[in-house]
């Protein structure tokens, strides 16, 4: 199964259309703590994920992933770590460290990954898609 959601996470990488998907906007708000911000990425990520919208789960995942990787200290990030299921906070990391290889429009020319399907994967499995992320990358500025 794990080869399976490997495979199919690395087709999706190659993916090339839409050309210009419109993506919508990060829902982080500096007005409010960064605890309430986690809160609203993980119901962001639920009702996405409830309503079987598969493209919108990933991307509030990407965001979440960022928000707990660049925009947040350290200190703040392990606090998150205590108020939020394992389960969002790693395959959200999960999908911001691979879609920001290629950038988040990317999201929205998958065809089959899943925020399951992010976290099932080896960590030697999701090192070889960083690595082909990049090598796609190589190729495009080549």
């Amino acid at each position: 199964m794990a080869t399976s959601n490997f495979n199919k996470i690395l087709s999706d990488l190659f993916e090339s259309s839409p050309l210009e998907p419109n993506i919508f906007d990060d829902p982080y708000n500096e007005m409010i703590s960064v605890e309430q911000n986690a809160h609203i990425y993980q119901r962001l990520i639920r009702s996405s994920t409830v309503m079987k919208d598969r493209q919108s789960t990933l991307l509030n995942a990407y965001y979440f992933g960022y928000f707990l990787t660049q925009r947040i200290t350290p200190k703040e990030t392990r606090r998150c770590r205590r108020i939020i299921a394992q389960h969002y906070v790693d395959a959200s990391q999960r999908t911001y460290r691979l879609f920001s290889i290629i950038g988040p429009h990317q999201i929205y020319r998958t065809r089959k990954t899943t925020l399951v399907m992010m976290r099932s994967i080896s960590a030697s499995q999701f090192q070889k898609l960083i690595e082909e992320a990049l090598s796609l990358i190589a190729g495009a500025i080549n």
